[in-house]
């Protein structure tokens, strides 16, 4: 019973109801008697804002139409870069195949070999019968 009394005590002063808060998170925003709020400073804060953002985003769609048309553009330029690129290729192998190369030759004179000859190293004999008839 002796613990009962300090316990009792401790209660009583723990639960007193304050007379006022002890914190306050936002100020008292009552307004006076007598007096009205002017809603015109938030009507142009609100214009003020809104302006702002239509502004950016007119900006920003701007940006994007702009990025769009040079795009469009390196696609397009990306495409007759490699129909170009397609075509040297075609004209190259065009070039490089065995008739072109010996019609060519034939232009600059060259005869072909009917008959080749070997020269064996080891022995410096000539294997086979090279055609010594050349047209000049």
């Amino acid at each position: 019973m002796a613990l009962a009394n300090p316990v009792r005590g401790a209660q009583a002063y723990v639960f007193v109801p304050a007379q006022r808060a002890l914190l306050r998170l936002v100020p008292d925003l009552r307004v006076p008697a007598g007096q009205q709020i002017r809603p015109l400073a938030f009507i142009k804060l609100m214009a003020i804002v809104l302006s702002i953002g239509t502004a950016l985003l007119l900006f920003i769609n701007i940006m994007l139409t702009q990025d769009a048309f040079t795009l469009s553009q390196l696609e397009r330029q990306a495409a007759e870069v490699s129909a170009q690129e397609e075509a040297i290729t075609q004209e190259a192998a065009r070039i490089s195949s065995p008739t072109i190369l010996a019609q060519r030759a034939a232009q600059l004179g060259m005869k072909t070999g009917d008959a080749p000859a070997f020269i064996d190293l080891g022995s410096g004999t000539i294997l086979g019968a090279p055609d010594m008839n050349v047209k000049k």
